[in-house]
């Protein structure tokens, strides 16, 4: 088992921030976290660089009114520069059609971030907790 590289804390601590205050006018700072050669992937997405990783976020902000990420903890991994960070996302759909209640929606979930030696992250991998199977499934079938 490897020590955790302290020397990426920093880096990683300001990823935590940029996801806990994302919103349209942050995802530009994405391009400075994040190598070019990184890739953004979830159940519902597989983005190959900043700018498609970008286009995803900015998305995701189009259709769901008031999303926002809550992250609750993180730890360092096993693998150098391998660290794993707790959050949930707090929703509600903008299409009327994906919803019956009025309920905001919470999915919660864990990502594996991959650093590189200099601090630049260069993959973003998350793995969705248990949420509404049917409201996911509409989601994938809107326009991207």
């Amino acid at each position: 088992m490897n020590e955790p590289d302290l020397r990426l804390q920093k880096y990683l601590e300001d990823y935590i921030e940029f996801w806990d205050k994302l919103n349209n006018r942050s995802l530009p700072i994405l391009d400075a976290l994040c190598a070019q050669s990184f890739s953004f992937c979830d159940p519902y997405h597989n983005a190959r660089g900043v700018n498609e990783a970008r286009d995803v976020l900015s998305h995701r902000q189009k259709v769901f009114t008031g999303g926002r990420y809550h992250v609750y903890d993180f730890m360092w991994g096993r693998r150098e520069g391998t660290a794993y960070m707790h959050w949930s996302y707090t929703f509600r759909p903008k299409k009327k059609f994906l919803r019956k209640a009025k309920d905001d929606i919470v999915i919660g979930g864990m990502s594996k971030l991959v650093f590189l030696p200099d601090g630049q992250l260069l993959s973003h991998e998350d793995f969705f907790a248990a949420h509404d199977i049917e409201e996911m499934q509409a989601y994938k079938k809107l326009p991207q």
